[in-house]
């Protein structure tokens, strides 16, 4: 097992995520009991929480950012504005290496114990996750097509999917 604190590991993948870093991956012990691997879930559940309060709010807050990216020399030209979609894609890389370690942990508790009430547990934080990067990947999709117009023309229509439902 690694000698840093998993909340220690987890707090790094928050870090700015650099592609280039990615063959440096550190090596990860794969938890040995079933203790261990709540343990991964409650950790990586309660740094989720920390940063999503809520998935309507957390993918609003990340298309704020984006937003703000966009020149305010924007409204005056007829230019395509596209923003800096590395906020978004910034947003999603987090969420997906956090859905990772907990992944990690529920999948060895399905190896160990089966479909028990721990694993099912641990399924509905990785569903929750995998909701959050779904909202947010459909705003990287309508900022990467047409930039900021998609997404405004979306908005105003309430086709993003986070405005379709309540998350």
């Amino acid at each position: 097992m690694s000698d840093l604190p998993l909340i220690t590991r987890l707090a790094k993948l928050f870090e700015p995520h650099n592609s280039d870093e990615d063959e440096e991956t550190d090596e990860v012990d794969e938890p040995q009991t079933l203790g261990e691997c709540i343990a991964i879930l409650k950790e990586t559940k309660d740094v989720f929480v920390s940063l999503v309060k809520s998935p309507t709010e957390f993918v609003q807050g990340t298309l704020k950012k984006f937003l703000d990216t966009v020149p305010d020399t924007a409204a005056d030209t007829c230019i395509v504005q596209k923003g800096d979609v590395t906020v978004i894609q910034d947003a999603i890389d987090s969420i997906q290496d956090l859905h990772h370690e907990a992944h990690r942990g529920q999948d060895m508790i399905l190896q160990m114990c089966g479909i028990c009430d721990e694993w099912k547990a641990g399924n509905a934080i990785c569903e929750a996750m995998r909701l959050v990067i779904a909202l947010l990947d459909d705003i990287l999709d309508h900022a990467s097509m047409s930039g900021v117009t998609d997404i405004a023309i979306a908005h105003e229509l309430g086709e993003l999917m986070y405005q379709r439902s309540d998350y």
